[in-house]
């Protein structure tokens, strides 16, 4: 075997280049590190009731009921026929982004389980998508002009239960 001595030169550029590239990525690491990244953040609960503990609060349309000594602590209900919302009025604003969310359940025997949270105002209404079944239900929806109510909207089919409500202002 023979043995052949590399260049200087060579052997010297390449532990150079693996120098070059650690501080690379070390001042890469600390830029990044340096970096602050915002979380959503949500605001304090605009539900006054959203367990339904009582009846105050809540405006209720037809085939709603609020049941506050229900188990676990209180609940509404909506029979199957109408499709008037239950209410509640908050301080929304306008062009501002609220993170809502409900439970729905014991709509197995439903005709036809469909509902969905709406912000109403003097501008008009902002819904989400329709859903359907059992859930506990998360929307984003940004408050329309003169944004004044939150409501959930049963589809006239829904024989359900209606908990856990909460409204709070989502930056993201």
């Amino acid at each position: 075997a023979q043995f052949i001595p590399r260049s200087p030169t060579r052997n010297g550029g390449l532990f150079l280049f693996g120098v070059l590239m650690r501080i690379v990525l070390l001042a890469f690491a600390l830029a990044v590190g340096s970096c602050s990244v915002r979380a959503a953040t949500l605001g304090p609960e605009l539900v006054s009731n959203g367990g339904f503990e009582t009846t105050d609060s809540w405006a209720v349309g037809s085939n709603w009921q609020i049941l506050p000594g229900a188990y676990p602590q209180g609940l509404a209900f909506h029979n199957e026929g109408a499709t008037a919302a239950i209410s509640e009025t908050a301080p929304l604003i306008a062009g501002h982004t609220y993170r809502v969310v409900y439970t729905i359940s014991g709509s197995a025997g439903s005709s036809n389980p469909l509902h969905r949270f709406r912000l109403r105002g003097t501008g008009g209404v902002v819904s989400s998508p329709f859903a359907t079944g059992d859930g506990t239900f998360t929307f984003d929806l940004v408050a329309p002009a003169g944004a004044y109510q939150f409501e959930v909207w049963p589809g006239y089919g829904l024989g359900a239960i209606l908990d856990d409500v909460s409204v709070r202002e989502y930056t993201p």
